[in-house]
């Protein structure tokens, strides 16, 4: 193989996703409305939640605020809600109370121009006198906008609420719903550096007690194979 050979297959494949790039960078304008179309029609039956794309959102700006361009996304959130905790200052002469209260979960589908990404985060609900600190959850990540079908923002959906109620202090979760966003936190790498702070071991503190297992039920299986 000669180094013409091997730029003329590199420039090929850097020509093929040039041009998909470029297709993704036109349709997601079509992929984002139905993103909001689906958001917008669960948001009218839970009336707790609200929808936010980027451009309309930027239109409300003040317009001395700095445009941002080269990626957009959409927003379902959930509302803020009060909670029964509440702070209260009596200085002798008057009393003010501060209530607590718990910011709603959101769900962002994030898109990058020139680079076809597509990110979607989940973040926790958290309370405004919580001391524990959550952090996002990449939920997914694609480099096709073809994958972006209406059955995909209901699944984004199904997930975010089982995020929500399992992050809420003022919902309940199943075993198997807390066991699932335990899993997406650490499906992803970049998840994993925010928990541990580093990027150069192989293996996370969950898996390596799985790969050890893993290889202790494989050295069992060939000793009896050799009795």
């Amino acid at each position: 193989m000669t180094v013409s050979s091997i730029w003329k297959k590199e420039k090929s494949k850097r020509s093929r996703f040039a041009l998909e790039r470029g297709r993704c960078d036109r349709n997601w304008v079509f992929h984002k409305e139905r993103a909001v179309a689906v958001f917008q029609g669960f948001s009218e039956i839970a009336d707790r939640f609200s929808v936010l794309d980027k451009e309309s959102g930027a239109k409300l700006c003040d317009k001395d605020a700095p445009i941002y361009r080269g990626y957009d996304y959409v927003v379902l959130s959930e509302d803020d809600r009060l909670t029964d905790r509440r702070t209260i200052f009596n200085n002798g002469t008057s009393i003010h109370i501060e209530h607590g209260r718990e910011a709603g979960g959101v769900l962002t589908v994030h898109y990058t121009f020139g680079q076809a990404l597509i990110q979607v985060f989940l973040r926790p609900p958290i309370s405004n006198q919580s001391i524990i600190e959550k952090a996002d959850i990449l939920l997914w990540v694609g480099r096709n906008t073809d994958a972006l079908t209406s059955e995909f923002y209901e699944q984004l959906i199904t997930k975010y609420l089982i995020f929500c109620r399992v992050e809420s202090n003022y919902e309940s979760s199943t075993f198997v719903e807390r066991f699932r966003v335990r899993w997406w936190r650490f499906m992803d790498v970049r998840n994993r550096w925010q928990l541990f702070d580093t990027h150069v071991n192989l293996l996370n503190r969950w898996e390596v007690p799985v790969a050890a297992a893993i290889m202790a039920l494989a050295g069992f299986i060939l000793a009896l194979a050799k009795l």
